[in-house]
């Protein structure tokens, strides 16, 4: 797997940067439930789209990224 380099931006990989929280669970295998719940601990970072919050993937996957073994 070919990492990202820090110096490049991350919204260059992207097609879709944030999605609903429903279809973030079904991709996951995890249960509405269990990401809603992830979503109100603050595990799992969001934003705002008009009254709905959604699944911000760039900053999800941000954090991933900061924890790889350096």
């Amino acid at each position: 797997m070919e990492y990202i380099q820090e110096h490049q931006p991350l919204v260059n990989y992207f097609h879709v940067p944030f999605m609903s929280q429903t279809r973030f669970a079904e991709l996951t295998g995890y249960s509405k439930g269990i990401i809603e719940g992830w979503v109100n601990r603050g595990y799992i970072p969001t934003i705002k789209v008009g009254k709905h919050t959604a699944i911000n993937l760039i900053a999800l996957t941000q954090e991933c990224l900061d924890q790889l073994p350096k």
